[in-house]
């Protein structure tokens, strides 16, 4: 299970990052997650003034 995570920064205070936690997971495979992060990015940038850098993870979660 993967769970996707999406950190922006923008060029106003590009030491000042947001990071996203998406909260529809988590996914069973890679591939679904980095689908889910491409569309939490595409529904964020646009709000976001002069962006300068996307950066994602998907991050494994251990089983219980």
């Amino acid at each position: 299970m993967f769970k996707a995570w999406v950190m922006i920064c923008a060029l106003n205070s590009p030491t000042n990052c947001i990071t996203f936690e998406d909260e529809w997971g988590p996914y069973p495979t890679h591939r679904e997650c980095t689908a889910r992060v491409e569309q939490m990015i595409g529904v964020i940038v646009p709000t976001m003034p002069s962006v300068v850098e996307v950066k994602f993870r998907c991050e494994a979660l251990k089983s219980v």
